[in-house]
C-alpha cells in the first residue's frame, strides 16, 4: 500500500514540476521582431562615424574651393600681365599706315618726326662681316661699339645703334653657344628673364622673344655657332615701336659675306692694270701683309679662331689673338690723328707718314702708298652720288655703296679708290700702287678705312 502511495505521490511530484515549467516558460519574441528593435550603442556607434564623413566631406569641399579660387586669382593676374605687354609682329599684324590712321604716333620725349624716322628707304645699310649678318636703321641715329671683353668672356662684340641721346635705340650682341646644345638651353643658362617667352621666326631663323614693359624687348636668335641677342630700349613714343619692327624685318643672316664682299673688291671681272699679289695660303693677305701682322704665310688662320687672317684683319681684329683683341691695342700699328679735319685712324707701325695742308700719306716697304685726302665740296652737288658722277662721269660705272664709321661712301670699281662726303668736305681714300702691276697691300688699305673714325 504504502509503494502505491510513494508511486502515486512520485507521479504527483512529476506533474507539479511539469505544470510548474507550463506555467512558468519564459517566453521571447520571434526573431523577425527583434530585428525590428532599436539598438542604442550601435546607434550611438553610427551617428558618430556620419558625423566625421560629413566634416571631412566639408572640409575638402572648402578646401577644393579656395584651389579653384586661388586659380581663378592666379590666371585672372596672367590675364591682365599678357594685356600689358607690347608684342609687335615681325610680318603683318596691324601696318604703320593703319597705326597712322588711328593717330596713336606721338613726338613725345624723342623730337623726332614719326614719318621721317619711318621712311625706311632712306635707312643706313649695316653689314657685319666676320659674324655675317646685315640690318637698316635710321639715318638719324648713330652706330657706336660697345664690345667689352668681361671676366666671363661671354660677350664677343656689342654694337649700339641709337638716336643721338641715346634713349631710342637697340644693341646687337653676339655670344659663344658654348658647351650648349641648343639657343633654348643657352638661353635657361644665361638669361634671367622669368617670363616664357615667345617663339618666332627672325631671317627664317627659329628665336625668342621677350616682350614685357618692366624690361627692354629682347630678341634671342643662332646662327652657327653664335648666339645673337638683340636689345631694345623700352620706347616712350609709340611710333619707335614701328622702328623697332621694321629692324627686325631687315634684320639677315648673310652666308659667306666677307668672301663675297672680297670677290667684288678684287676679283671682279673688269679691266684693270693690276694683279693680286702673291698669297701663298690664300687667306687674304698678301706675302708682304703677312710680315706686317707677324702671321704665319703658310697657315691661312694663325691664332686658330676659326676665322682667316685676312679676314679679321679687315675687320680690324688681330689676327695672331685669338678672342675679341683688336689692332687698335696691337704693338704693330700706330695711331694717326689730325685734330684739324677731327678724324682718327691706324696703320702699319712700319709705315712712314708725310702730312700737306689737310693731306696725310702714309708710305709702304714699296713704291705703293695710301692717302687720305681732305677738301671743300662743291656746293653745286646735292649728295655724294652726284659729286662722284660728277668727277667721275663714265669710269664711275660699277661703283659700290657701303659706310664708312657710319657715314655713306661709295667705293670706285677697281677698289683703289673710296669717297665720302663728311661736314663740309669729300674725303678720298687713295691707294696708289705707282708704278707696280700688283696690289700688295689692299686688305690693308680696307682695315684703314675701316679704322677710320670722324669726331663728330
Amino acid at each position: 500500500m504504502e509503494g502505491k502511495i510513494d508511486e502515486v505521490t512520485n507521479k504527483n511530484q512529476k506533474s507539479a514540476q511539469e505544470i510548474a515549467q507550463d506555467s512558468f516558460e519564459v517566453k521571447t519574441m520571434p526573431e523577425r521582431f527583434l530585428s525590428l528593435r532599436p539598438s542604442i550603442g550601435s546607434n550611438q556607434k553610427l551617428s558618430s562615424m556620419q558625423k566625421r564623413i560629413i566634416i571631412g566631406a566639408v572640409i575638402i569641399g572648402v578646401f577644393t574651393a579656395l584651389m579653384i579660387f586661388a586659380a581663378w586669382l592666379f590666371l585672372r593676374s596672367v590675364r591682365e600681365e599678357k594685356a600689358n605687354v607690347k608684342l609687335q609682329p615681325l610680318n603683318g599684324g596691324v601696318s604703320t599706315q593703319q597705326k597712322q590712321d588711328d593717330d596713336i604716333f606721338s613726338d613725345e620725349g624723342t623730337g623726332t618726326d614719326p614719318e621721317e624716322i619711318l621712311n625706311t628707304d632712306a635707312w643706313l645699310d649695316f653689314r657685319e662681316d666676320i659674324y655675317s649678318y646685315e640690318l637698316k636703321y635710321p639715318e638719324t641715329w648713330t652706330k657706336t661699339d660697345q664690345t667689352i671683353e668681361d671676366e666671363t668672356g661671354r660677350a664677343i662684340q656689342v654694337l649700339f645703334f641709337g638716336s643721338q641721346d641715346k634713349v631710342d635705340g637697340f644693341s646687337v650682341a653676339v655670344f659663344n653657344l658654348g658647351e650648349h646644345d641648343s639657343l633654348k638651353d643657352w638661353l635657361g643658362a644665361n638669361t634671367v628673364y622669368s617670363q616664357e617667352a615667345e617663339s618666332i621666326l627672325l631671317d627664317n631663323h627659329p628665336s625668342f622673344k621677350y616682350s614685357l614693359e618692366s624690361l627692354n624687348n629682347a630678341v634671342y636668335t643662332l646662327n652657327g655657332a653664335n648666339v645673337f641677342e638683340i636689345v631694345f630700349n623700352k620706347p616712350f613714343a609709340d611710333h619707335i615701336l614701328d622702328v623697332y619692327d621694321q629692324i627686325l624685318v631687315n634684320f639677315r643672316f648673310v652666308e659667306n659675306l666677307y668672301a663675297e664682299k672680297d670677290e667684288k673688291i678684287s676679283k671682279e671681272d673688269v679691266d684693270v692694270d693690276f694683279l693680286p699679289a702673291s698669297d701663298l695660303d690664300n687667306d687674304g693677305l698678301s706675302d708682304l701683309e703677312e710680315g706686317i701682322y707677324k702671321t704665319d704665310k703658310n697657315n691661312p688662320d694663325t691664332d686658330g679662331d676659326g676665322y682667316n687672317d685676312g679676314q679679321e684683319v679687315v675687320n680690324v681684329y688681330d689676327p695672331i689673338s685669338a678672342g675679341l683683341a683688336k689692332l687698335f691695342n696691337s704693338d704693330l700699328m700706330n695711331t694717326y690723328v689730325d685734330i684739324h679735319s677731327r678724324f682718327n685712324l691706324i696703320y702699319p707701325r712700319d709705315w712712314q707718314t708725310k702730312k700737306d695742308d689737310n693731306n696725310i700719306y702714309f708710305y709702304t716697304s714699296t713704291e705703293e702708298f695710301i692717302a687720305v685726302i681732305s677738301a671743300e665740296t662743291d656746293k653745286d652737288y646735292i649728295n655724294l652720288e652726284e659729286w662722284y658722277f660728277g668727277q667721275f662721269g663714265e669710269n664711275a660705272a660699277g661703283e659700290q655703296k657701303f659706310e664708312i664709321d657710319g657715314i655713306k661712301a661709295i667705293r670706285a670699281k677697281d677698289g683703289l679708290g673710296v669717297y665720302a662726303i663728311i661736314g663740309e668736305n669729300i674725303y678720298s681714300f687713295i691707294y696708289n700702287i705707282g708704278l707696280r702691276n700688283d696690289t700688295n697691300f689692299l686688305t690693308t688699305f680696307n682695315m684703314i678705312i675701316k679704322s677710320f673714325n670722324f669726331a663728330d
